[in-house]
This record gives structure tokens, sequence and C-alpha cells, in this order.
């Protein structure tokens, strides 16, 4: 079978409701787990999918990165697996990742999560306010796709971000946009060591969302204001560096 005609199988099975794969060099079909395929919304696709080198699964959906540990490293290499060994599926979902870079075949992810929320903002979720976590790395086992589809779901997600300075810190206004939702959806990631409930910095922020949001689509800064020194060639920051 040519690569061609073996893309078009894969294709077919998607479209047709086949949950399998292609994992390794020889492009060997195999199942997706089934604790992911339990988790996976009806009409969620796997877009991509890599495996680590310590046996961890990643897959590439609308939604989000679904992260699939396993027991043991040797599913990297395509060995038969056991259902019983796979471990807890975790989807990071696009609006919440604030940085992917990959170097040297790991792929790290900054994943932000959701700490609060300020209601005074004029929107049906008010401001979302965000904390980066620790930074988490996965070395690939062979070189992937998925990589790409990370980076480009990424950085689709960001409508529009502007700094926030602010005594003792600050953070990143952003809208993102959210699979399956209309409109945008505003954000502050915050710095670390950053006290969101800093006397006056939530309402700030919150002046800044609305004047991102009020703006015409095509004026929009829709990377980081001008100034900042540009990104490395497989570095995805869409939201800013908090530092």
């Amino acid at each position: 079978m040519s690569p061609s005609q073996g893309g078009a199988v894969e294709r077919r099975a998607r479209r047709d409701g086949d949950r399998s794969w292609s994992f390794g060099l020889f492009r060997r079909r195999a199942a997706l787990p089934p604790s992911l395929t339990a988790q996976l919304d009806p009409q969620e696709d796997v877009q991509a999918v890599a495996t680590c080198t310590d046996g961890t699964l990643l897959a590439v959906s609308r939604f989000g990165l679904w992260v699939v540990p396993h027991g043991t490293p040797e599913v990297a290499a395509g060995a038969p697996t056991h259902p019983e060994l796979w471990g807890e599926p975790e989807r990071l979902r696009w609006q919440h990742i604030s940085k992917a870079r990959l170097a040297a075949r790991v792929l790290a992810v900054t994943y932000a999560r959701p700490v609060g929320t300020f209601e005074a903002f004029g929107h049906p979720d008010g401001l979302v306010v965000l904390a980066d976590e620790p930074e988490r790395s996965f070395p690939l086992s062979v070189r992937s796709g998925l990589t790409d589809a990370v980076h480009t779901r990424v950085r689709r997600s960001v409508a529009a971000s502007r700094r926030v300075d602010w005594a003792g810190g600050g953070g990143w206004v952003v809208l993102r946009r959210v699979p399956g939702q209309d409109g945008l959806t505003p954000q502050v990631r915050v710095d670390p060591g950053m006290n969101p409930q800093s006397p006056g910095f939530l309402a700030a922020a919150a002046v800044v969302a609305a004047e991102l949001s009020a703006a015409p689509l095509e004026d929009r800064p829709a990377r980081a204001q001008s100034g900042r020194r540009a990104r490395r060639p497989g570095r995805v920051d869409p939201a800013g560096s908090a530092g």
C-alpha cells in the first residue's frame, strides 16, 4: 500500500467511526486506548497521535491535547498492549494551554488552570483568571506531525492579547476561541507569584478585555504587542510570556 493509499484508509476509517490509529515508522494500525475512547465526545475525532518514550500516548482532537499514561514504555515501540495498563486520560483544553514548544524531540507544554473569575466583567462567564502550572515535558519516541497540530491549535485559539503590568507582577489579558462555543472567552493569565486579588488588578484587566473585545477584528492584536523579541522556531507562546 502506498503512503497516499494509507492516508486515504485512515481518513475513511475516522469518518466511519473506526477509533484506531497508526503508530510508529511502519504505520501499524492499533486501537486507541479504551480509556481514551470512553472519554471522547460523540463528535470528537482524534486527528493526530504520538507516543512518548515512557509509553505515554498523546492525541490531538478538536477540543484539546489528550495525555494517556501507560504502565510500560514498550508501547512506544508498537508492542502489544493490554487495556488495563492504560491510565486515566487527561485532556488539556486548547483555551488553557499557555505555551507549547518543541526542542530535541521533546514537546513542552505549559497549562494554565482556572483559579477564579471576575464576575463584574460584562461577559456571561466573567473574566476567567488563570495561573500557569509547572511546564510538562513529553519526550517523543519518533518525529510526529502531532507537534504541528498542537502549535496550530494553540495559535488559532488566540484572537487577541495585551499585557497588564501591576505592582508585584501583572498578567496577560487574552481573548480565546473555545471549540464548540460562539464568541470569544476573556481570560487573564497572571504571572507566577502574582496575587490576582491585588487591589484594582482584576478591574484593570477587565478594562483591557473590554477594549480588546470592542476592537474591530482586523485591528485586534492577535499576538503580543510589538517590541518583544521574535520567537524561536518551534515555540508557540500566543498569550505572551509570564517571565
